[in-house]
């Protein structure tokens, strides 16, 4: 006797209900299913995420991006011969190194005030600060680093300030030297202390100034092998009348304003012996 299509249906149906197999396909297929909608949000968000990044970059390369504030630092160039011998000829050549001294007192006071930039649907968060900068330079003797004060460049002795975006600079910026103007021009010559890069790099060779050169060192550019530098560095230098030694260890006070553009944060390296943030 032949099964009725109805006797079928009904095997059918009872088969669907208690088969696993059949259970696990359909739950496969409505994971998949799933997926399709949370993939084209998964990419929906990775988009706008790339786009509030490039808006954000947008903003800050016209307004002024991150900052580090590095220095500043008395640089005091000297000159050095040395002979050596190649093919049984002397050759004598010379090299600029420098005398670097940081500040035995560094004091900053001022306000950062936040504003909202927008680029379509975006918003970007960017600051304006007003800073005020001063403090003591007290630089030791030069025997204590075996430099001779005749291989000095006395007339060379400048101030070097790191900053990581110069752009954003909204002021004329002069430096007061013992309460003298003293004209602030971009570029620090050779890299000197001050490197150009990023504001991890800087932080690291400041770091390296403080620890290991401590208050005052000697600086080679042939020591930096890791991060060769030629030119001028990020930041900006001037020229400072320091015509002797007697003039050197003096006390020599320094002050500056400076008024900023930034986003994303605005740090400032501690240089001085003693440094205040206010």
């Amino acid at each position: 006797m032949n099964p009725t299509p109805a006797s079928l249906l009904t095997r059918a149906n009872d088969w669907a209900r208690n088969s696993v197999t059949l259970k696990l396909l359909s739950i496969g297929l409505l994971l998949l299913l799933l997926l399709i909608p949370s993939s084209m949000v998964e990419s929906l968000i990775t988009e706008r995420a790339a786009n509030r990044d490039a808006a954000t970059e947008e903003i800050s390369a016209q307004w002024g991006g991150p900052q580090l504030l590095l220095g500043p630092v008395l640089v005091l160039p000297y000159t050095i011969t040395e002979t050596t011998t190649e093919n049984n000829k002397s050759v004598t050549a010379t090299r600029t190194q420098y005398v670097c001294v940081l500040p035995d007192t560094l004091a900053s006071t001022g306000q950062l005030a936040p504003e909202r930039r927008h680029r379509g649907i975006y918003e970007a968060v960017v600051y304006r600060a007003r800073l005020h900068v001063q403090g003591v330079f007290q630089a030791p003797p030069l025997a204590d680093l075996g430099v001779r004060a005749a291989d000095v460049r006395w007339d060379e002795a400048f101030v070097a300030l790191g900053l990581s975006d110069l752009k954003g600079i909204r002021n004329g910026l002069a430096l007061r030297w013992d309460g003298q103007p003293r004209p602030f021009e971009p570029g620090v010559p050779d890299g000197a202390v001050l490197p150009a890069g990023s504001a991890p790099t800087v932080s690291t060779q400041v770091n390296n100034v403080v620890q290991e050169r401590g208050r005052y060192s000697r600086y080679r550019p042939e020591d930096d092998v890791d991060n060769p530098r030629e030119g001028a560095a990020d930041g900006l230098s001037a020229l400072v009348p320091v015509p002797d030694v007697a003039t050197l260890t003096r006390r020599h006070t320094f002050a500056f304003d400076l008024d900023l553009n930034g986003s994303t944060g605005l740090l400032q390296a501690p240089l001085g012996r003693q440094t205040t943030l206010h």
